[in-house]
């Protein structure tokens, strides 16, 4: 799927979830990302649910996390360092 597709996509989940306002506030980080999503050397796994999004977080030595912008569908985690 190409960065723009994938942004109206994420947008339109965002707007039947939380309404028109988030959605258009999650814009703000949508519009200026997107065209620079074909360029990921990675495929995006967003078919995962929370609960196995955390333990692989936990798995790879979280030691907290806080659900940031785009509509709480970001999430910032702190981790420890291998060494």
């Amino acid at each position: 799927m190409n960065g723009i597709a994938t942004s109206v996509s994420t947008f339109r989940q965002i707007r039947a979830r939380d309404g028109r306002g988030p959605a258009l506030s999650a814009l703000s980080l949508l519009a200026p990302t997107s065209p620079f999503l074909p360029f990921r050397d990675c495929e995006p796994a967003y078919d995962n649910g929370p609960a196995e999004f955390h333990a692989a977080l936990f798995q790879a030595g979280l030691l907290g996390a806080k659900r940031t912008t785009l509509a709480d569908t970001s999430l910032t985690a702190w981790v420890r360092r291998s060494r």
